[in-house]
């Protein structure tokens, strides 16, 4: 039900300016989230391949090859859901001052460092689990919710 309210919500936005859509589209083209989409992807992809290692070689590459053809296309549903939803919430004249901000080489640096900086940090924090951690907490606190 939520999601059929989301969808007449996004249907009843007033569209965006024409300018604003490619501005937005190139803001979300420099995103965090499309920088470490490649990565997310390997990841899938991988974790994906090890499911059948009897796999021959050219099969594995098939398979791969099938995924990175879902993956393009689903990237860019993801852009342009992003740049459609930034379109709508900034004006032209953020979006052209954010565009300018994401070509500075300060920006491209953020970029290329999104990936290791995010590798590290996943892998300084180790496993979290919250749903698991509260529930622990909560019934060390309150002796509820023990069974799970």
């Amino acid at each position: 039900m939520l999601g059929l309210a989301a969808l007449l919500l996004v249907q009843a936005a007033p569209s965006p300016p024409a300018e604003a859509l490619p501005l937005a589209r190139e803001l979300a083209e420099a995103g965090t989230l499309a920088t470490l989409l490649p990565m997310l992807i390997g990841k899938d992809l991988d974790d994906l391949a090890k499911e059948r290692p009897g796999f021959t070689p050219e099969q594995q590459r098939q398979l791969r090859a099938t995924g990175e053809a879902i993956a393009a296309r689903r990237r860019g549903q993801v852009i342009d859901a992003l740049a459609t939803a930034y379109a709508r919430r900034l004006s032209v004249a953020d979006l052209r001052t954010l565009v300018a901000a994401s070509r500075t080489p300060a920006a491209r640096a953020k970029r290329a460092a999104d990936v290791p900086v995010t590798m590290e940090a996943m892998a300084t924090l180790g496993s979290i689990d919250l749903k698991k951690e509260t529930a622990a907490q909560f019934c060390r606190d309150t002796r509820l919710f023990c069974d799970r």
